[in-house]
């Protein structure tokens, strides 16, 4: 099985594409659907690629995702 590698083309065209979706007002979890992530993904993915502008969108909205799934616990 081979793995697939990032390249700085792909790498470019991800960032520019979140870029793309938060300027048009697309909701951070919708964005994470479309890139077949889920939020703490995104945002962990931009952290590693310097993006913490970007990831910090995504922190916000991981967080409540995480309390509202503690709250549904409850």
């Amino acid at each position: 099985m081979r793995c697939h590698v990032i390249t700085d083309d792909d790498r470019a065209a991800f960032i520019e594409d979140v870029e793309w979706m938060l300027s048009c007002g697309e909701h951070p979890q919708r964005i994470a659907r479309r890139m077949h992530l889920n939020v703490s993904a995104m945002e962990l993915r931009l952290r590693r690629w310097d993006r913490g502008d970007l990831a910090q969108v995504f922190n916000r909205e991981a967080g409540a995702v995480r309390r509202a799934g503690r709250q549904a616990a409850v």
